[in-house]
C-alpha cells in the first residue's frame, strides 16, 4: 500500500514539474527577442551595402512581429550594428527563414570583410 502511494505521489510530482516547465518554456518563448549584429563591410563597398542595409532595415520594419529596427554605423568606419527586437522567439524565425532575408543575405554577404556576428537576447 505505502508502495503504491509513493508511485502515485511520484507519478504526480513529475506531472506537475513537467507542466511547470512546460509553462516556463512557454513564457520563454512568448518573451520579446533583441537580435544583435554587427558587420564589418569591406571598404570598397560601403556605400553598396550602407543602401542594402537601409532597404532591409524598411522591409524588416514592416515584418510581423517586428517591433523595432535600429542601423547604427561606426563613426566615418565601415562597421555597422543592427538592433532588431522581435515580440517573440517565433517571429525572429520566420523573419530568417523568410524570402525577403534570404535573399539579403545572398547579395549582402558577398560585401562582408569578416563574417557577421549575431546574437539573440532576452529583455530582462
Amino acid at each position: 500500500m505505502q508502495r503504491n502511494l509513493l508511485r502515485v505521489a511520484s507519478a504526480f510530482l513529475i506531472v506537475i514539474g513537467l507542466t511547470a516547465c512546460s509553462t516556463v518554456a512557454r513564457a520563454v518563448d512568448a518573451a520579446p527577442v533583441v537580435v544583435v549584429t554587427h558587420v564589418d563591410v569591406a571598404p570598397p563597398r560601403v556605400a553598396e551595402a550602407l543602401a542594402l542595409l537601409k532597404g532591409y532595415a524598411g522591409t524588416t520594419r514592416k515584418e510581423p512581429g517586428n517591433l523595432e529596427v535600429e542601423l547604427l554605423r561606426q563613426t566615418n568606419g565601415n562597421h555597422f550594428t543592427l538592433v532588431e527586437r522581435w515580440a517573440n522567439l517565433a517571429t525572429h524565425e520566420n523573419h530568417v527563414a523568410s524570402p525577403a532575408t534570404r535573399g539579403f543575405h545572398q547579395r549582402f554577404d558577398a560585401m562582408l570583410g569578416s563574417p557577421h556576428d549575431e546574437r539573440l537576447y532576452r529583455e530582462l
